[in-house]
Formats: structure tokens, C-alpha cells, sequence
């Protein structure tokens, strides 16, 4: 089963994606349109852009960047929302340093390895790793904020078996020696920006799973470990998304009016599209409540960041930096 769902199309939810991609959006109105977030509020502009915000928001990696997720109902590709963590988190910056631009290049079905040549989604320069490099040097000093989930789909076609472990074996290495070349080029181009990565949850834990459960969360910690040194060598924290999908908890435990499952197999089926029916599922990505959960994840690390810290207090003297969990409080 592909990551992506299928829909290896570029990013579509915010203009500023497809000014960084080959294409344009169809409209002389909308090329110019810039999403930005104040207050927690997503707001577009058509035609001229509006003053210039607070900062802005690259986030780069791969569906999840882009808030995938299936069409219920309906069978064949999903799409892209603007239901993501990104735009989740956009909200939460808003909220404290002021208007903020949200960048999403991410691109569906992305590896560490296409990330860095390009081949699956189109991007100005040829890549997305080229295309987040280009806007990170044209937007010095601008940049609040970078996220980064990249890895999952280095990984996911390995088959549950004995065999496979050579093909896990293959891609972990790619992760290290991919993904290590992008965060270094990252904190060249961004020296000072906060940038945050993103683990993973196992998708493959819902209730006819079987055996394959403890495939998937065994996959998933060894590449979850790997991405953790990587990020630590460059000292960028990680969002712990894994924790709150309860990636690992596999004891079988009762629940009232529930059967007995894994606190991991009852978390996917909440924060993902893995135990709905057919058409809609089996599908890995989460749904609204799984990429607010994700949001929280990267949240949680934010308020704990000096530099958001003192952007806050800059924008907010009065208040300061408060916490509150905006993507745990959306309903």
C-alpha cells in the first residue's frame, strides 16, 4: 500500500506552494495570492499582496505535510486539504508573533531520495529540496519556522517479512545519508531558524493487523531512531508524533463498550483513515483529528523554543508566551 494514497500531483491548498513549483495557479488573481494566519485565523488574498507578515512558515516533507487524506466515500486518489498539522500550527504561530505566511511545498509519495533529485512532484529548481533552499535564502530573516517529515515512505513498500528486513536495512540508510545532507544544507541557508522535525506513527496496528502489528511499530521505532539522531546531530528538536498515536503500546487491554485492543490499534483507528470502510479506507493518513494531533506534537516543542519565545514577547509584551494548545482545542 502506497503512503500517498496515489495523488502524486504538486502541492494545492496555498499559492505560495505553486509559486515555488513549475506551475502556476490557473488566473492572474490568484498568482499573487498569499495565506497568511493571524489571530488564528486563515485568511487569502487575491491580487496584490498585503503587507508583509510576521514571518513565515515553511513546512516541507510529504502527504502528511499537506494534509492528505482519502475522499470518504469514494474510491480512487485523495487530495490535499487545508485541514493539515502545517495549517494547524500556522494557526498557533499566528496567534503569538502576528500574521504569518504559510509555505507548504511538500509533495505526496516524496522519499529522502526524490526530496533531494526531484521525480514525483514539480518544483522550481527541480526539487523540493531546491525549492525550500531557494525560498529560505530569498526570505533571510523572515522565517519563523520549519518543519520537516521525511522518511516514512523510505520504508512503507517493505513487505511484513523475514526477508524484508534487507529492504527496511536499504532504506533506513537512505534516511541517513539523505536526510543528513538536507538538514545540513537547511541550517546553512536558515542559520538561527527554528526547524522542527516530525517522527512517525505505524499505520499497520488496526484490528486485522495481526502479526503485521508489531511489523509496522518495529519498522516505525527503527526509523523513528534514526530520524532522532539525525535531528540531534543538528540540534533541531523532534514533534513526539509517534507518543501520541501511541506507537508501541501494544498490550491488549479492555475498554468499556469497546473490544479489547491495543491503546496503538484504538489511536489509529481515532486519528487515521485505517479501520474505516471500504471505499474511504484502509488508508494510513490521518483524518482531522490526526493531523491536530500531530499539530499538538509540534506545539508542544514550539513553546518550548527561545527564539518563538522572544518573537512572542516581542509581539505580545504584555502577555508573553502563553500555552495553549491550539490544535488540541479545535473540536
Amino acid at each position: 500500500m502506497r503512503w500517498h494514497g496515489g495523488d502524486a500531483g504538486p502541492g494545492r491548498p496555498l499559492s505560495w506552494s505553486r509559486r515555488w513549483s513549475r506551475r502556476r495557479p490557473a488566473g492572474a488573481a490568484l498568482a499573487a495570492a498569499v495565506a497568511c494566519v493571524a489571530g488564528g485565523i486563515a485568511l487569502a488574498w487575491p491580487g496584490s499582496p498585503p503587507r508583509p507578515p510576521a514571518g513565515y512558515y515553511l513546512s516541507l516533507g510529504d502527504s502528511l505535510s499537506q494534509g492528505f487524506q482519502p475522499r470518504p466515500g469514494r474510491p480512487g486518489p485523495g487530495r490535499d486539504t487545508d485541514q493539515g498539522y502545517a495549517d494547524v500550527v500556522a494557526r498557533f504561530l499566528g496567534a503569538r508573533i502576528g500574521r504569518v505566511a504559510l509555505v507548504k511545498l511538500g509533495c505526496p509519495g516524496e522519499t529522502t531520495t526524490t526530496f533531494v533529485a526531484g521525480g514525483i512532484c514539480r518544483r522550481a529548481g527541480g526539487s523540493q529540496e531546491e525549492a525550500g533552499l531557494r525560498f529560505l535564502r530569498a526570505h533571510r530573516g523572515q522565517v519563523a519556522l520549519v518543519t520537516i517529515d521525511l522518511g516514512i515512505n523510505d520504508v512503507v513498500r517493505c513487505e511484513p517479512a523475514p526477508a524484508s528486513y534487507s529492504c527496511v536495512g536499504r532504506g533506513l540508510a537512505r534516511v541517513e545519508a539523505n536526510l543528513g545532507q538536507v538538514l545540513a544544507a537547511v541550517r546553512a541557508a536558515a542559520p538561527g531558524v527554528a526547524v522542527v522535525g516530525l517522527d512517525y506513527y505505524a499505520p499497520f496496528v488496526q484490528p486485522e493487523a495481526g502479526a503485521d502489528a508489531g511489523w509496522s511499530t518495529a519498522v516505525t521505532q527503527r526509523l523513528n531512531a534514526v530520524l532522532a539522531d539525525l535531528y540531534a546531530h543538528y540540534h533541531m528538536p523532534v514533534a513526539d508524533v509517534a507518543g501520541a498515536f501511541r506507537t508501541g503500546q501494544l498490550t491488549v487491554a479492555a475498554t468499556a463498550g469497546r473490544p479489547a485492543e491495543t491503546a496503538a490499534t484504538a489511536a489509529v483507528c481515532r486519528l487515521t483513515w485505517m479501520c474505516a470502510p471500504p471505499p474511504t479506507g484502509p488508508n494510513l493518513h490521518a483524518n482531522g483529528a490526526g493531523y491536530r494531533a500531530m499539530a499538538g506534537a509540534v506545539e508542544s516543542v514550539l513553546d518550548q523554543l527561545p527564539a518563538l519565545r522572544r518573537r512572542a514577547a516581542l509581539a505580545h509584551p504584555a502577555a508573553g508566551l502563553q500555552h495553549h494548545q491550539v490544535g488540541q482545542g479545535l473540536p
